[in-house]
């Protein structure tokens, strides 16, 4: 489900961590990582004249009105052309155990200097945790 944020619920107390490596998919959840976006296309990280062109400027979670759980992560483009970038979501229960593979990648479409947002939403109520991987468009 793609859009823009206008009005989104403050994510969980619990933050959100953003990382810019490249690693193994389930690293994180091994090294006691979660709730966490990560980009995993070395193209993203490539310098802009002096910043990068895609940044996270936020990403979190909520818990809807029927207890599903929405996962999201604004993207803002630094760069003075439109960027296209695709982004999928896996979830992981309480105990971090893998409970739905990833999502299919969905198309984020950034217009120069914008921002744009990507979410998902959970097919299982038991979900408590999010990994976001963004990669360049293909």
């Amino acid at each position: 489900m793609l859009g823009f944020l206008t009005g989104c619920q403050t994510p969980t107390a619990s933050g959100s961590r953003v990382i810019e490596k490249t690693m193994e998919r389930y690293a994180p959840m091994r090294q006691g990582r979660v709730d966490i976006a990560v980009f995993t296309d070395k193209v993203l990280r490539q310098l802009y004249g002096d910043t990068t062109k895609i940044v996270v400027r936020s990403s979190g979670k909520r818990r809807t009105d029927s207890g599903v759980l929405e996962a999201w992560v604004e993207l803002r483009n630094r760069s003075r052309h439109p960027l296209q970038v695709e982004a999928r979501t896996s979830f992981y229960g309480e105990g971090q155990e893998p409970m739905e593979g990833p999502t299919a990648w969905q198309r984020v479409f950034l217009p120069p200097n914008s921002v744009g947002m990507y979410r998902e939403f959970a097919t299982k109520h038991g979900a408590a945790y999010y990994y976001i991987e963004i990669r360049e468009g293909r």
